[in-house]
């Protein structure tokens, strides 16, 4: 049997792979302004290491910290329900936009069933979209890095000075979710099409999945208040549930009126409606 004491170290060693795994692919999808089979893939990664990983190192140190001792404790028994259902959570979050980007990106065609076919003509664009590029990606894949190496610097000093003082899980845990959120927004912030703008907007809500996490975690000086952890999870699953509307229903009904997955192409085509409102007024 492995000792209390080894457990906990291996599940802080866990931790602290899985955020570096995630940091890691997260920075190598904002190089990219456009999805392709290597950032599904490293997506993808992201969708196993942070449900699985990260919900067991959680749960392991809510099972061994001193004040969940006892299987009847409300506190243990609210702490562990909520790990248990952001598991679940983050699983269908991960499985449904990864399936629509392999779909969208060309990569997942067989036993396409109604819920897919959705997404058909946004797919037919992508691929045509797809011969259209190259000649700029190595020098904005520089500049991205660049960027990105800074604001993970700023977030990791930021971390250390002011809170030294929480607790080394803590400010792993903190230093991976904002380092995630903000990767994400610049993924978004970068993309040329809509579709990565999406995996963008996933990646960012892992990162407030880290925060949750942080908060769940015995090891840290800020443990989350019991009458909070209902809060917790309703912030969870309207997480899941933004990211399912916003991949399921919104995503196609921008291509239908645009007619194109071009971020530029529609902030053009939005300029033109308000020229058009703007003359019918005058």
């Amino acid at each position: 049997m492995l000792s209390q004491a080894l457990l906990l170290h291996l599940a802080y060693v866990l931790n602290a792979a899985t955020f570096l795994v995630l940091i890691v692919t997260a920075i190598s999808i904002s190089l990219k302004n456009r999805i392709n089979e290597g950032t599904i893939n490293q997506f993808t990664l992201q969708g196993t290491f942070l449900p699985s990983i990260l919900s067991a190192t959680t749960a392991i140190r809510i099972y061994f910290s001193g004040s969940f001792s006892s299987l009847i404790d409300a506190d243990f028994v609210g702490n562990l329900i909520v790990v248990i259902f952001a598991f679940f959570f983050l699983l269908i979050q991960q499985y449904v936009v990864t399936d629509i980007l392999k779909y969208i990106a060309g990569y997942r065609q067989r036993d396409a069933g109604r819920f897919l076919r959705r997404f058909e003509l946004i797919a037919q664009d992508f691929r045509k979209r797809q011969t259209e590029r190259r000649l700029r990606e190595t020098r904005e894949s520089i500049n991205a890095l660049l960027i990105d190496a800074t604001l993970i610097a700023a977030i990791v000093v930021s971390a250390l000075l002011l809170f030294a003082g929480s607790g080394i899980t803590y400010v792993d845990n903190l230093i991976a979710a904002l380092t995630l959120l903000v990767i994400g927004l610049q993924i978004m912030i970068r993309a040329d099409d809509i579709v990565t703008q999406v995996m963008g907007l996933s990646v960012a809500f892992n990162g407030l999945y880290v925060v949750g996490f942080t908060f769940l975690s015995p090891g840290t000086n800020f443990g989350i208040d019991p009458q909070l952890q209902l809060l917790l999870l309703v912030c969870l699953f309207a997480g899941t549930t933004l990211s399912f509307v916003i991949a399921y229903i919104l995503l196609p009904d921008l291509f239908n009126s645009a007619k194109t997955i071009e971020v530029r192409e529609q902030a053009e085509l939005n300029e033109e409606i308000e020229q058009d409102e703007q003359g019918g007024n005058q």
